[in-house]
């Protein structure tokens, strides 16, 4: 039932493609100069199709699919299960392990964005890194802020951590955003149970050894040690 009702969406795209078939056919009989205009739509309009289709075969992650992809892709490894059963039941042979291996994927294709996932060990990392880069720093997001970071302590030792990648996401940004709110309340002395557990939460990531090297002195930056100065505090 599953593949009957993946099928139906290829008869909608049949009817279109008839469609403009005939509409371009009318319109060069009509006016050759429109029917070309309109040949050249529905030309693109096959091109990205035919694209997406093509692209979704090789690459799960594809943003774009087509009913086509997943048959294609799973006719091309039916192949391998066909060569598999002829080697073992008629030719009473061995299979390869990539023939075997091929075999596999025929028979898990509805697994494949699954598998694709599977194999992403740091996917987690990645998630919380590209989240880093979207969401926007401001009060209506102090939650999702303080949510993100504490992902960071997740991650104590992770490589993920050193990468250059990491460096150049804005969590500097994201850490100096929340910990205005407290220099504030630790300069006026009021402060909830919440905000403690939010420091709290600044002070462990502060302590990690990826973000302690990122907010450590670096000899290229000019400190300022003026108490009364307002550069004093927001340099920290």
């Amino acid at each position: 039932m599953g593949g009957i009702i993946a099928v139906l969406p290829l008869l909608l795209y049949f009817s279109v493609i008839l469609f403009f078939i005939g509409l371009i056919q009318w319109m060069l009989i009509l006016n050759a100069t429109v029917g070309y205009i309109v040949l050249g739509g529905g030309c693109l309009a096959a091109l990205f199709y035919f694209s997406s289709t093509i692209i979704a075969i090789f690459f799960v992650s594809a943003p774009f699919k087509t009913p086509l992809s997943r048959f294609i892709y799973a006719a091309y490894h039916l192949l391998f299960a066909i060569f598999h059963w002829v080697l073992i039941t008629v030719l009473d042979n061995g299979s390869p392990k990539w023939i075997d291996k091929r075999r596999w994927v025929y028979h898990t294709v509805h697994k494949r964005e699954d598998r694709a996932v599977e194999s992403l060990g740091d996917l987690d990392y990645q998630a919380m890194h590209w989240m880093a880069g979207q969401v926007s720093i401001s009060g209506d997001s102090r939650r999702r802020l303080v949510l993100l970071v504490a992902q960071l302590l997740d991650w104590p030792l992770s490589p993920q951590l050193e990468s250059p990648e990491f460096e150049e996401a804005p969590w500097i940004s994201i850490l100096n955003f929340l910990s205005q709110k407290h220099k504030n309340h630790l300069l006026t002395k009021t402060h909830t149970s919440a905000d403690g557990e939010e420091f709290a939460l600044l002070v462990g990531c502060a302590a990690l050894p990826a973000v302690h090297t990122l907010i450590l002195p670096h000899e290229n930056y000019n400190y300022e040690f003026d108490i009364n100065n307002e550069i004093y505090w927001s340099q920290y």
